[in-house]
């Protein structure tokens, strides 16, 4: 069985859509969520605004292409996901292993983005679909 490279781009635009939401319009939350921040300085909660307004950002893209991509530009979007999600799972993983840093829902978004990129890369290894054969 293939894995679906459009169903898994309709879950990832969900994902980031609530995150970057949450993050947007409560950092402190998340913040305290994810790293455990207690306290998070003006300038922590500003950069956890602009991250929420990235995510959104990366949903919106996801969301206003997958219906009407190619083969080829939905395998970009997986692509373009798969460095996201593989870099988020290991920031979050050195957050909470390298810095003790541990709200009680970094785990699980760590394995979240882990499950993600997994997800990716199975999507990125199927075949080709026919007008992207050749390509390149």
């Amino acid at each position: 069985m293939r894995a679906n490279p459009a169903r898994l781009l309709q879950v990832a635009a969900a994902v980031e859509v609530v995150a970057g939401a949450g993050l947007l319009l409560a950092p402190g939350l998340g913040l305290a969520l994810l790293l455990g921040v207690r306290q998070a300085p003006a300038e922590t909660l500003l950069a956890g605004r602009v991250l929420g307004a990235a995510l959104l950002s990366i949903a919106a893209s996801i969301r206003l292409t997958r219906n009407h991509a190619s083969a080829g530009m939905q395998r970009g979007l997986v692509g373009g996901f798969a460095v996201y999600t593989i870099l988020a799972a290991a920031l979050l993983g050195y957050a909470g292993a390298g810095l003790g840093m541990a709200g009680p829902a970094l785990w699980p978004a760590v394995l979240l983005h882990a499950g993600l990129a997994l997800w990716c890369g199975l999507c990125l290894a199927g075949r080709p679909a026919p007008a992207e054969q050749g390509a390149g």
